[in-house]
C-alpha cells in the first residue's frame, strides 16, 4: 500500500494539471463547456483499505501516523464551471477545484498569457461574495486557510472569509 501511495501521488499531479488544463479551457472559451471529470481523494477507515484494491495508505510525516486513501471520479457539470477571464479570479476557481496553490499561479500565467501574476490581496464585501460562482467563493476560502471537508455551503463559505478579511 505504500508503494501504491507514491504511485499515487505522481498520478494525482498529473490527473490535477490535466483537470486544471480542462477547468482553464471551460472557463476562457464559455461556448464550448462541457463536463469536466475530477478525481477526488477520499480517507476511508483500515478495513475498508484491506478489502479494496485501489485503496492505497500514506503515512503522516509529522506523527507517523498511517492514513488510508481511496480515489473517486467525479464529473463535474458544465454549468459548475463559471466563464472567467480575470486571472485572479480564475486562479480562485482553480484553487476552488483543489487545484494546489502553486500549479494553479503557473496555469494561470501560462494559459492566459501573464507571466508575472500573483494572487492578491483579497478584499471582498458580501455583496461581492453572494455574486461569485460557488467554485471562485471556495477557492477564495481556501486560500484563507479553508479546509474542505464535509459540506460546504455558501453561507459557510462567506462566514469563513468574512472572518478572515476583516481588518
Amino acid at each position: 500500500m505504500r508503494n501504491t501511495s507514491k504511485l499515487k501521488a505522481v498520478q494525482l499531479g498529473n490527473e490535477q494539471r490535466e483537470l486544471a488544463m480542462n477547468l482553464v479551457d471551460a472557463a476562457i472559451s464559455p461556448q464550448q463547456k462541457k463536463a469536466v471529470r475530477q478525481t477526488v481523494v477520499t480517507e476511508v477507515d483500515r478495513m475498508t483499505a484491506l478489502t479494496n484494491k485501489k485503496a492505497y495508505a500514506q503515512v503522516d510525516p509529522a506523527t507517523g501516523e498511517t492514513r488510508y486513501f481511496l480515489d473517486r471520479s467525479v464529473e463535474v457539470p458544465a454549468a459548475a464551471i463559471p466563464g472567467v477571464s480575470d486571472p485572479q479570479k480564475l486562479y480562485e476557481v482553480l484553487v476552488g477545484f483543489q487545484i494546489p496553490p502553486g500549479m494553479a499561479e503557473k496555469i494561470v500565467e501560462t494559459k492566459l498569457g501573464a507571466p508575472q501574476f500573483e494572487p492578491g490581496k483579497l478584499d471582498y464585501s458580501k455583496a461581492d461574495m453572494k455574486t461569485m460562482p460557488f467554485a471562485q467563493l471556495r477557492g477564495v476560502a481556501v486560500q484563507l486557510g479553508y479546509r474542505p471537508t464535509g459540506k460546504a455551503t455558501r453561507n459557510k463559505l462567506m462566514k469563513y472569509v468574512a472572518s478572515r478579511i476583516k481588518k
